[in-house]
């Protein structure tokens, strides 16, 4: 018959390490929404790009360069989580340079919207 002290060490032990799965599951989990939100912020970036370039190419530069402005919002709130996650370096990249071709298209056309 083991000692109460011992059964309380193993009890705790026990509760401990399923504590730590837990976490590290909810961590892994909350990674992977992390990834999903860049996803989603990025595409809804690419969308008011291409939504800009269809304003500008119907004559409404006023509203192309709204619409310009909330595409770059939304490539700085893609800044901000890339920086927050644990994306590892390949995906984090692959990231980046989606941003940076992004950008640079919202460049050239705030520049012909101006």
């Amino acid at each position: 018959m083991k000692p109460r002290i011992t059964e309380a060490c193993d009890e705790f032990s026990e509760n401990a390490t399923t504590t730590s799965i837990n976490t590290r599951k909810l961590l892994e989990e909350t990674e992977k929404n992390r990834e999903q939100l860049i996803r989603s912020e990025l595409s809804i970036a690419t969308t008011f790009s291409e939504l800009a370039d269809t304003e500008y190419r119907l004559g409404n530069r006023k509203r192309a360069h709204k619409i310009i402005a909330d595409a770059k919002k939304a490539i700085e709130q893609v800044n901000k989580r890339v920086a927050e996650s644990s994306l590892n370096g390949n995906r984090r990249e692959e990231v980046r340079g989606q941003i940076q071709d992004l950008t640079g298209k919202l460049d050239d056309l705030e520049r012909k919207v101006a």
